[in-house]
């Protein structure tokens, strides 16, 4: 009952790239919202029993009343449960990433593609990289798990799930998962949404 399909037109946002597009729109109802079922299809990595590098886009517009609030994006448990926040936010500055490291700024009331690539064996220490639009807004090497640690994979995980009421209304054209850490030149060349 928190979810439903329409157009951009029909919701009366805006549309991408000047075209009325099918979008997925959500509204949370309680704390423990426990978002999307994804499951990856993807294989062990980076030397552990889970998938330790992988590659997230979302094509995400927020409507001004979620704008300054936390936003889940990614949540690993896919228990959700009580002791387990989310794994990827939008903070109350608008800054994407995790662990009180925030970069960039996604803006309400228009669309954004966000792309988050995690690779965490290494070289030298984990790394989160982090894009809005195209633009490479951060490289995390704090705050982030080893090998088949807290932001691993099991088969699958929760799309915009959390476990204590970080999230908030949003729009939704697509959400990617690629196996592996995708370079930063190909982050670029996706651009906006």
């Amino acid at each position: 009952g928190d979810t439903t399909f329409g157009t951009t037109a029909s919701f009366g946002i805006s549309d991408i790239n000047g075209a009325p597009t099918a979008v997925m729109h959500f509204t949370p109802s309680v704390a423990q919202w426990g978002g999307y079922k994804m499951y990856h299809g993807a294989a062990p990595n980076g030397g552990g029993a889970c998938v330790n590098q992988y590659t997230l886009v979302f094509d995400i517009y927020y409507p001004p009343a979620s704008d300054g609030t936390w936003r889940s994006l990614w949540q690993t448990d896919v228990s959700n449960g009580a002791n387990n926040d989310g794994d990827l936010f939008i903070n109350t500055a608008n800054g994407i990433g995790i662990s009180s490291i925030y970069n960039g700024y996604v803006s309400a009331g228009a669309w954004h593609r966000i792309a988050a690539a995690f690779d965490l064996t290494g070289p030298g220490s984990p790394v989160l990289t982090e894009f809005v639009d195209g633009v490479k807004v951060g490289n995390q090497t704090n705050g982030l798990s080893g090998v088949d640690g807290r932001f691993a994979l099991d088969t699958y995980a929760l799309a915009f799930a959390d476990n204590d009421g970080d999230v908030a209304e949003a729009y939704v054209r697509s959400v990617q998962f690629s196996n592996g850490r995708r370079p930063d030149a190909f982050l670029e060349a996706l651009g906006g949404p």
